[in-house]
């Protein structure tokens, strides 16, 4: 079954069937439009974001995370790609059928 959690700092991870987690973030410490608001985490703070930094990784808990590119989908070999920021939020919901249709 495929879930969507919300994560307290801004952003939300969804969880699909194939065993993927496509993390969308959003909050102060993340790179994205809301980057430059401060330092700390405001859990409470409505945010609204024009860009947004992603994350795709398998979800197994208690595994070390095998991540993946965000643009080809593939293995990242790079620790620089397994997180990529200022991604517009468009383009980072077009990865929800992509990821959630990965094998």
């Amino acid at each position: 079954m495929t879930t969507i959690r919300s994560i307290s700092r801004g952003g939300v991870q969804f969880n699909f069937e194939n065993g993927k987690t496509l993390s969308i973030m959003f909050g102060t410490l993340n790179y994205g439009s809301n980057h430059a608001e401060g330092i700390e985490p405001q859990p409470t703070k409505n945010m609204e974001a024009t860009s947004v930094e992603v994350g795709i990784f398998d979800s197994e808990e208690g595994k070390i995370r095998t991540w993946y590119d965000y643009e080809t989908l593939e293995v990242s070999a790079n620790s620089s790609r397994d997180i990529a920021g200022w991604i517009p939020v468009d383009e980072a919901l077009a990865l929800i059928p992509k990821v959630r249709n990965m094998k």
